[in-house]
């Protein structure tokens, strides 16, 4: 198999896969979670990205800015696991919950 003039990328045959090659990429893997923003699914995603973070693995971890904002361990996870990111998307919530009584927004 010819290698492109433009490839970075090292081609090596794979013991025991006869002549397949397997192109190893420079880059790290990078993995992103996205939990059912409910607090317990978040916990146990939160569990397995540091687990990915221990095998080396780049970890974006994706959650609504209402859920994002009750994370408040984040800051030392990521000093912790250079390889976790938090990151967060508009979920149409209020950042501050309504006063007791008030009217559902439209």
């Amino acid at each position: 198999m010819k290698k492109g003039r433009h490839s970075n990328n090292a081609m090596t045959t794979t013991p025991g896969l006869g002549s397949m090659e397997v192109q190893q990429s420079e880059s790290a893997a990078h993995v992103l979670l996205l939990p059912f923003p409910a607090q317990g699914h978040i916990a146990s995603m939160l569990s397995f990205a540091q687990l990915l973070c221990h095998a080396c693995i780049h970890v974006t971890l994706l959650s609504t800015e209402h859920n994002h904002c009750l994370l408040t361990q984040r800051r030392a996870l990521s000093a912790h696991f250079p390889t976790l990111h938090f990151e967060s998307i508009p979920d149409g919530l209020p950042l501050t919950p309504p006063p007791p009584g008030a009217p559902f927004p439209p």
